[in-house]
């Protein structure tokens, strides 16, 4: 069965940086106080 073929994908994964983790949870963060705020003004 030379005729089939397959395709493969190897990837190598590294973990995020700590600072990296900090920057995405204080951005998660400030999104959901503006989120909030909207959400208290359209009330």
């Amino acid at each position: 069965d030379l005729d089939s073929r397959v395709k493969l994908q190897v990837g190598l994964c590294r973990g995020k940086k700590l600072y990296d983790k900090r920057e995405d949870m204080a951005r998660r963060t400030a999104k959901r106080d503006i989120e909030r705020a909207i959400k208290e003004q359209n009330r």
